[in-house]
C-alpha cells in the first residue's frame, strides 16, 4: 500500500517536472535554481530510553476527620475549592461543648477566688507567726534574766513564778501560730492542685470547642467531600480530602532490569496528555524498594515543577534513559510530509533535488532519527522543502 502511494507521489512530482518541458525538442528542464539550505544526514548518539506509565499524586494529601461526635451544621468547600491554611472547612454542633467551656470557666473562677482567699489569710498567719515568735524570744530572754536573779534572791519568788507564765504563753501562741500557718498553707497548696485541675478542664473543653471547627492543615486543593449538612459526624470517619496543590509527582512503574541505572536526584522527562502533551522535568524523589511480584517491577516517584492545570489523578509517561545509541538525523525542518507519507529532498552531485521517502523514528530536539531511506553524510534540503519538487535544481546557500 506503501509503495502504491509512493508511485502516486512520484509519479505527480514527475508530472510537475513535465510542465517544464518546452519546445525544445522535448529536453527536460528542471526550471530555475532555487537557492536553499542543506546539511548532511549526521550520525548523532541518541539516549535509549525506557518509558514508564504512571499517575500523578500530590505529595502530602489530608483526610480530614472529626475528633468529637456531633450533627455537621456547615460544610465551607467543595471538591476544587483552593483553601487556606486554617480556613474552617467543616462546623460541628457546638451548643454542648460551649456549655462545658462556660462551666470549666466558672470552676476555674471559684477556685481562683478560694486559692486568693487562703493566700491573704496564709500572709496574715505569717505575720501572727512572726509577732508570737518576736515575743517567744523577749518571753525566753526575760525569763533567762529573772533565773539569775531569782538564784541571787534579788527577785521575789512570785515575780519569778509571773515572768516564768509568761514565757510558756509565749512558747504555747507560738506553737499555734506555727500550726495554724502550717495547716493553711496544706490547705493553699491543696486549693492551688484544685485550681490547675480547674484551667486543666477549661483548657479540655476550649480543645473539644476548637473540634467543633475542622479547618485545613495546610494551603491546597479539596478533592473529596464525604458529608452534607445534617450528618452525624464519627470519630474518625472521613469528611473532607485536601491535598497539597503545590508539590505533585508522577508515581511511575518502572521494570526491575531498569532500577539499577536510576538514582535519586536523576531528571527525567515528564509528558502530561492532560496538559496537551506538555513535557515537564521530573527528578527522582523517592523510589520504593519493595517490588510489586506480579509485575516485577519497582514504584518510582517523580517531583514534578508547578505547573497550572496540574492534578492528582492525571496519567503520565515518563522517559528513563538507559544508554546510548547511533542513528542518522536530520533537521525535523527537512522532512516533507504528503498524507501518511514522509520524505526529504536530497541533492545530488548535480545539484538537483530529488524527493526520497524515508521512515522516521522520534524526534531528538530540533532533529529526527531517521530509521531507513537515508545514509549518513547525504545532503537534504534543511529548511523550507515543501516548496520544491522533484528535480529542482538548487544552489546550496553560502
Amino acid at each position: 500500500m506503501a509503495r502504491a502511494a509512493w508511485a502516486l507521489l512520484l509519479a505527480g512530482a514527475l508530472g510537475l517536472v513535465g510542465c517544464g518541458r518546452g519546445d525544445n525538442g522535448g529536453k527536460e528542464s528542471a526550471g530555475p535554481t532555487v537557492r536553499v539550505s542543506v546539511e548532511a544526514a549526521a550520525l548523532s548518539q541518541l539516549d535509549e530510553t525506557y518509558q514508564a506509565v504512571g499517575t500523578v499524586a500530590s505529595k502530602t494529601a489530608s483526610t480530614l476527620a472529626s475528633k468529637i461526635v456531633g450533627s455537621v451544621v456547615a460544610v465551607n468547600a467543595v471538591p476544587g475549592d483552593a483553601v487556606t491554611a486554617g480556613q474552617v472547612l467543616v462546623q460541628i454542633d457546638d451548643r454542648d461543648v460551649v456549655a462545658q467551656v462556660a462551666a470549666a470557666k466558672a470552676g476555674l473562677a471559684a477556685a481562683e477566688r478560694g486559692l486568693q482567699e487562703l493566700q491573704w489569710t496564709s500572709r496574715t498567719a505569717e505575720s501572727a507567726k512572726a509577732a508570737a515568735d518576736a515575743q517567744l524570744t523577749l518571753a525566753a530572754s526575760t525569763y533567762e534574766r529573772m533565773s539569775g536573779l531569782i538564784k541571787s534572791a534579788t527577785i521575789t519568788r512570785q515575780q519569778f513564778d509571773e515572768t516564768q507564765a509568761k514565757y510558756d504563753t509565749a512558747k504555747a501562741d507560738a506553737r499555734r501560730a506555727d500550726e495554724t500557718l502550717h495547716s493553711l498553707r496544706a490547705r493553699e497548696a491543696q486549693a492551688a492542685a484544685r485550681t490547675d485541675q480547674a484551667r486543666a478542664e477549661v483548657a479540655d473543653a476550649e480543645a473539644r470547642f476548637s473540634y467543633t471547627r475542622i479547618g485545613a492543615p495546610y494551603a491546597g486543593l479539596v478533592t473529596a467531600k464525604n458529608v452534607q449538612v445534617g450528618d452525624m459526624a464519627v470519630v474518625g470517619v472521613p469528611l473532607l480530602t485536601v491535598e497539597d496543590n503545590r508539590n505533585y509527582r508522577l508515581e511511575a512503574l518502572l521494570g526491575e532490569s531498569y532500577l539499577s541505572r536510576v538514582k535519586l536526584g536523576d531528571k527525567v522527562p515528564v509528558t502530561i496528555d492532560a496538559l496537551g502533551g506538555q513535557t515537564l522535568e521530573g527528578r527522582v524523589g523517592e523510589i520504593v524498594p519493595q517490588s510489586d511480584t506480579q509485575s516485577h517491577s519497582f514504584l518510582v516517584k517523580l517531583d514534578l515543577p508547578a505547573v497550572q492545570g496540574l492534578r492528582s489523578g492525571q496519567f503520565g509517561r515518563a522517559a528513563f534513559t538507559t544508554g546510548q545509541r547511533e542513528a542518522v538525523t536530520v533537521p525535523a525542518s527537512a522532512v516533507v510530509e504528503h498524507g501518511q507519507l514522509t520524505a526529504v529532498y536530497v541533492v545530488d552531485g548535480q545539484g538537483i533535488a530529488h524527493l526520497r521517502l524515508v521512515t522516521l523514528g522520534k524526534a531528538h530536539g530540533d532533529r529526527v532519527e531517521v530509521l531507513s531511506g537515508l545514509t549518513q553524510g547525504e545532503l537534504v534540503v534543511a529548511h523550507k522543502a515543501g516548496r520544491l519538487r522533484e528535480g529542482s535544481r538548487v544552489e546550496p546557500r553560502g
